[in-house]
């Protein structure tokens, strides 16, 4: 008995040293994961700060190449003005032999070059088309440093958005700066606005008064005998301080509004007997005769009519807009057109450039927006207020961005140019056009629940993988789990991050191979007794209300009446509701903290569909309505720390527990044989 109860009080303590061995290994493990999450947000704030950096290079450089075009061309021009002053350039110092090879080297060379009204009037143009496109390269820059000062504004917001102190006072600051941006920037716009428009009238005032000169048919001059004997009387002076290569009007010289021209002397004014003084640097003059074209008729208000109407053909002149290209894909025609036929759209001359991280920042914010603003309705079940369609959002979320409809106009032009430009080379932007042409609804919020359930994994394995795959697609059988899993490790070549996981969802989603779009459209075919490809809003309230009946009739009849605004009324595609049916489940899952939705329907059972009842599947399939509310905790408690737990680790302390378990059951045993046979010699 002595070294019985030796040997229990040995095992005793080297018991509670294993147990305080496995708390301190427990407690080192616990600050180890601490220093790995601290370390991994240490990498996401450099990851953060080196897309910034990358953006700001990004735009740096585009504003860069702009600079240097804009000073090549300045160069060029400035080649070009210093290669024709060259040609007037008098050797002063030479002597009389070269001035007079010089002058016989004029005379053979001598151009006329005569600035008449219809000149001035075309350089007048050409001056106020340079203006127009610098007011162009202003808006985009102001539509930039406003895009800039609202993303610095939601970055400070996100920052502080973990103080809990003075909230209130926070909000009430962000609201005050968000005012204060919006309110410069639409003061600043709406100037350049108005300016820009005058402008565009002027331009377009001096082409029509350049027609009129031309002899257009609208305004019809006549050439009478008593013109010519007119003209005999009419001079025009021209002044040249070139030697004679260069003619030009006097400036203070009077114009004459019936002979075209600055006469010194015509038939339509007295002659003055002022004399007319010449520069210093004047060399030649001479007299020419002007045009003198008379008009048969002149009504001010008959002019002003037909100046409004040409500026209307003004308007009508544009080139072919971005519909109207046959490179265009389809998806995107269909964007244009509804840009130009249905939102009066007007196409920009000059667009910003959207690098993809630029883009993919902006599209991201949509969806935020969009997920805020239909939480709201999701959530209240009594409400009545339905969705309206993406595009429509789109729309009304520029509009209320950039306050003024024209500069919004010209933003979403920029937006839909840049879209095009990456559609065939990133993901994202492909399934962002096909929700604006009205291809898809539910599938961007299908991926951001999707990506909700990766971020609460630091990193993944092929274990975790097999945990995501089990809530995203539950109550499948353990060959289908083996199935997706290959094909994962198939697209990945055997690499596991959460990066690859949301490529190769986004991958099934694009190509519409993702398992639940696939499963749920088999099922809803069944529904199709018509065999349209359609189902009525009854029959898919009642498919769903047999495979899910945690989800609310609300939500449903909510995400069917979206998906009915691109379909004929009570009749939407399967494929587009085997999508909303896809979201639902998981929307359902993602509500009860990430507990996996059992797929219950007995009606399908072995029918290659992959589904499995309450009797058979994975332990996450088997979530039916038996299920109580102390097995409900215990599956809760599981799914937590399957979610929240290191595995590796979990293993490690499971197996150490297991194997001092086995000695201490072995010593145990062998104390209950001495003891027996104690007592069976005690007997004796």
């Amino acid at each position: 008995m002595k070294f019985r109860e030796h040997d229990l009080q040995l095992l005793y303590k080297k018991n509670l040293a294993l147990k305080q061995e496995i708390t301190d290994q427990e407690s080192h493990a616990q600050e180890l994961r601490a220093q790995i999450a601290s370390l991994q947000e240490h990498i996401a704030n450099g990851e953060k700060s080196k897309v910034d950096l990358k953006v700001t290079h990004i735009r740096a450089e585009a504003e860069l190449k702009h600079e240097i075009n804009t000073l090549q061309n300045s160069l060029q021009h400035a080649n070009h003005i210093i290669d024709k002053l060259t040609v007037f350039k008098a050797a002063d110092e030479s002597n009389e032999i070269d001035d007079m090879i010089a002058d016989a080297a004029k005379d053979k060379t001598k151009q006329e070059l005569i600035i008449d009204s219809r000149g001035m009037v075309q350089y007048d143009i050409y001056q106020a088309e340079r203006l127009s496109q610098q007011f162009v390269d202003i808006l985009n820059f102001q539509l930039d440093d406003y895009e800039t000062s609202l993303s610095q504004l939601r970055k400070k917001r996100e920052i502080l958005a973990g103080v809990q102190a003075n909230e209130q006072e926070r909000e009430e600051s962000y609201r005050m700066e968000l005012d204060d941006i919006v309110t410069g920037f639409k003061r600043r716009v709406a100037s350049l606005l108005e300016e820009q428009q005058q402008l565009k009238k002027h331009i377009q005032g001096l082409k029509v008064i350049y027609g009129n000169y031309m002899g257009e048919r609208t305004q019809p001059t006549v050439q009478r005998m008593s013109d010519e004997a007119l003209r005999k009387y009419s001079a025009v002076i021209h002044f040249s301080s070139d030697g004679g290569v260069t003619f030009a009007p006097g400036k203070d010289i009077p114009h004459c509004a019936k002979c075209g021209d600055k006469t010194i002397i015509c038939p339509h004014k007295s002659m003055t007997t002022d004399p007319i003084p010449l520069g210093g640097s004047t060399t030649h003059i001479r007299f020419v005769q002007p045009p003198l074209r008379l008009r048969s008729s002149f009504n001010r208000e008959a002019f002003e009519a037909d100046l409004v109407t040409r500026l209307a053909e003004e308007e009508e002149e544009m080139e072919p807009t971005e519909d109207e290209d046959p490179n265009v894909s389809s998806v995107m025609k269909r964007i244009w057109g509804n840009f130009y036929e249905e939102r009066g759209g007007v196409k920009a001359k000059v667009n910003r450039i959207f690098p993809v991280p630029r883009i993919e920042v902006f599209i991201q914010e949509i969806y935020d927006a969009r997920w805020s603003f239909e939480e709201e309705v999701e959530m209240d079940q009594e409400s009545t207020k339905t969705l309206p369609k993406f595009l429509d959002f789109f729309y009304e979320f520029m509009n209320n961005r950039y306050q003024l409809q024209e500069v919004a106009t010209k933003a979403i032009h920029d937006i839909f140019t840049a879209l095009q430009m990456h559609e065939l080379f990133n993901s994202n932007v492909s399934l962002f056009i096909k929700h604006l042409a009205g291809e898809a609804d539910v599938a961007w919020k299908y991926l951001q629940l999707a990506k909700k359930l990766f971020s609460k994994y630091t990193n993944v394995d092929a274990l975790k993988y097999r945990q995501i795959m089990q809530v995203m697609y539950p109550s499948r059988s353990k060959e289908l789990y083996e199935q997706m899993e290959l094909e994962y490790v198939a697209f990945s070549k055997n690499r596991f991050s959460i990066e690859m996981v949301e490529d190769h969802l986004m991958h099934m989603i694009l190509t519409k191979i993702e398992p639940n779009y696939k499963f749920f459209g088999r099922i809803l075919k069944k529904y199709d007794y018509q065999e349209v490809n359609a189902l009525s809003c009854e029959d898919f309230d009642e498919c769903l209300g047999q495979l899910l009946p945690a989800a609310s009739i609300h939500l449903k009849h909510l995400r069917y009446h979206v998906a009915e605004q691109d379909a004929k009324p009570d009749a939407v595609p399967i494929d587009r509701l085997a999508m909303v049916a896809s979201y639902i489940s998981l929307y359902c899952c993602y509500l009860n903290n990430w507990v996996p939705q059992a797929l219950m329907y007995t009606d399908f059972e072995g029918g290659g569909s992959g589904v499995t009842t309450s009797e058979g599947g994975s332990g996450f399939g088997r979530l039916g309505d038996d299920v109580g509310g102390e097995n409900a905790q215990m599956l809760q408690e599981q799914v937590d720390s399957l979610l929240q737990s290191k595995h590796e680790n979990v293993e490690v302390d499971q197996r150490m527990i297991e194997e001092e378990a086995q000695k201490l059951a072995k010593r145990v045993e062998i104390l209950e044989r001495m003891e027996s046979k104690a007592d069976a010699d005690d007997d004796d």
